[in-house]
């Protein structure tokens, strides 16, 4: 488990889920790790919170609320949580929430800039790999009836074809970066490749 995670996942379980249950039924929410950052994939470690890192959890409403109603929820519990946990700022700008909530249908899809799954190879072609990358690489904390791991099987692996496409093209990017010929000399075989 990385650093980040480890904080979040904390921070969760100590602070949001205690407040968000007597607001909510267990059961009517799933909350994950993800989102921009460093932190997400497990690259930041205590020494690296330098810049943005927060802990952070994203609430998914499984029922259909409306915005005004997640935004309530959110002002709400943001209100409550102190302004540092385990030596971590809790970020509240712009640019990072330590709490942020949803709607469980719209999040993937909004995320990703989709108004629906994608479906057809140009739905594919057409995503963002780094927003794919922010979203795929987080971790669940909970998921009572498992409804976002579902969602998030849509979109965690590329259908094969095109995950052989981007491999093809990302190799010869590389090729192009790193010269086969000092490649080789490296022995660097996924250059070469």
């Amino acid at each position: 488990m990385s650093y980040g995670y480890e904080t979040s996942l904390k921070f969760y379980n100590e602070l949001v889920k205690p407040i968000l249950v007597k607001q909510l039924p267990l059961d009517t929410f799933s909350a994950v790790y993800c989102g921009d950052g460093s932190e997400i994939p497990g690259f930041d470690d205590e020494l690296s919170k330098d810049h943005n890192f927060s802990p952070r959890v994203v609430i998914l409403l499984n029922q259909h609320d409306s915005g005004v109603r997640l935004a309530e929820l959110e002002q709400q519990l943001v209100a409550q949580l102190p302004k540092s946990f385990e030596s971590c700022d809790v970020l509240y700008t712009e640019y990072r929430k330590a709490v942020q909530f949803s709607n469980l249908d719209e999040f993937i899809p909004g995320y990703l800039d989709l108004k629906c799954y994608p479906k057809t190879i140009n739905d594919w072609f057409g995503l963002d790999e780094q927003k794919l990358f922010e979203i795929t690489s987080g971790a669940v904390i909970h998921d009572p009836d498992g409804a976002y791991q579902q969602r998030l099987g849509k979109v965690r692996y590329y259908p094969e074809d095109i995950r052989i496409y981007l491999l093809h093209f990302g190799y010869n990017r590389l090729s192009e970066f790193m010269g086969i010929e000092r490649a080789i000399q490296r022995n660097d075989h996924i250059t070469v490749s």
